[in-house]
């Protein structure tokens, strides 16, 4: 019997009937093999069902699958699929991403190996287009971070590749499951582990992050919504400046909704005047003129 760690890998489609297959195959492709596969698909209109399916009838395997009859979103599809995972380690990747054969063995040792304190690893990843083109890396290879110095960095900007993540099951019965409010779910969850557990960093490339036409990141405000992540996180106030900057920067390419704006009157170190002009829906240009307005 194996005795090493059992992995929880949770694979979920959406429309991704040109990239699931390869996303699957990579998971074969891993030197690490003991993991389970938990598959689903919340109720794609393309043919990723039929795709899944045969390739599971090429591949003999004990398969948990999770198909929906009508489409209930990512996050509450990631909460059911963890719900029902039976590994040590969690690993979420979305089936148009790939994973490299080193991936699940390079993070699990490191997780085996790190302090109690560490509920999470991640590494490094190269672009890769529709068409298998492979781009650039998504961090520097001189990347790094202070560990003790992690929550304020995320809040400066987002350094974790999501699709490199690993993360201890146990951290789920800690901290709870995702949050069905924020629509980026990872960065939602990467801010609420910061704030009581470490996060390590494995400087390798494992993996290939797609891009396309249909990526979340392309279909909502990924800036304003790492805004009103960071608000309702920020209960003190502590990374004031960031926030204010982010939604400056927002604000001046006129994209702040009524909704934030909402958030922002209720965050305890809001700028009075920045809510005033975002209040009255001021053009920007005087906002950017409001000493010489307001002060000469």
């Amino acid at each position: 019997m194996d005795s090493s760690p059992l992995i929880s890998v949770i694979v979920v489609s959406y429309n991704h009937a040109h990239f699931v297959k390869k996303c699957l195959d990579s998971l074969l492709n891993q030197t690490y093999k003991n993991w389970e596969l938990i598959i689903a698909d919340d109720f794609s209109t393309d043919d990723s069902t039929l795709v899944i399916k045969d390739w599971l009838s090429s591949n003999n395997l004990d398969v948990k699958i999770v198909f929906h009859k009508n489409n209930k979103g990512f996050i509450y599809t990631l909460n059911e699929c963890i719900n029902i995972s039976k590994g040590k380690y969690i690993k979420i990747i979305a089936a148009d991403d790939i994973m490299l054969p080193e991936l699940l063995r390079e993070s699990v040792n490191a997780l085996e190996k790190l302090p109690d304190d560490y509920m999470m690893v991640y590494s490094n990843a190269r672009k890769i287009d529709e068409n298998d083109n492979i781009g650039n890396r998504l961090l520097p290879q001189t990347f790094d971070f202070d560990r003790n110095d992690l929550k304020r960095i995320l809040y400066k900007r987002n350094i974790v590749i999501a699709l490199t993540v690993m993360m201890k099951k146990e951290v789920f019965s800690k901290l709870g499951f995702f949050n069905s409010d924020f629509i980026i779910e990872d960065y939602e969850y990467w801010i609420r582990i910061s704030d009581k557990y470490k996060i390590e960093y494995i400087n390798k490339v494992l993996g290939y992050y797609r891009l396309h036409s249909t990526n979340i990141s392309k279909r909502i405000d990924v800036d304003e919504e790492t805004v009103r992540i960071k608000m309702y996180y920020d209960k003190r106030g502590d990374y004031s400046n960031f926030i204010i900057n982010d939604l400056i920067n927002l604000y001046k390419h006129g994209r702040v909704k009524s909704r934030t704006i909402m958030e922002y009157k209720t965050y305890k170190s809001r700028s009075k005047v920045l809510y005033y002009f975002l209040k009255f829906k001021i053009p920007y240009v005087f906002y950017k003129l409001k000493n010489k307005l307001l002060y000469k």
